[in-house]
């Protein structure tokens, strides 16, 4: 295990709904999403994107979660590196999580109060 990995947890809402491929040479279901997270900044918004592998949390996630629910994500950070067909670099940031929840949507009062 390398003790170097970037760890990353990351809370914020889902930009789209999740996206649940097979990948057929690994008979594995992947899920991924792209979560909008606060930035530094007033109006800063950090789009990341992340990918899940299992049918649990593929189900979890269709299931429970579309674009705009609050989602809590677990795991490391990547980055891919590519040369475009200019020969022009390009790298990109992403999360592998290893495990995620979806945030509870607060439970409406209803209209009768008791006194």
């Amino acid at each position: 295990m390398n003790s170097q990995q970037a760890t990353v947890i990351i809370s914020g809402r889902l930009v789209d709904d999740p996206k649940v491929k097979q990948q057929k040479k690994a008979a594995v279901t992947v899920t991924e999403i792209s979560v909008a997270v606060n930035g530094p900044g007033p109006e800063e918004v950090i789009f990341i994107d992340a990918a899940i592998f299992g049918e649990n949390y593929a189900m979890l996630l269709e299931e429970n979660a579309t674009k705009g629910t609050e989602i809590v994500v677990f795991g490391r950070l990547r980055q891919s590196r590519w040369k475009d067909d200019s020969g022009v670099s390009h790298s990109r940031h992403s999360v592998l999580a290893s495990h995620l929840a979806v945030v509870p949507k607060p439970q409406q009062e209803t209209a009768e109060k008791t006194a």
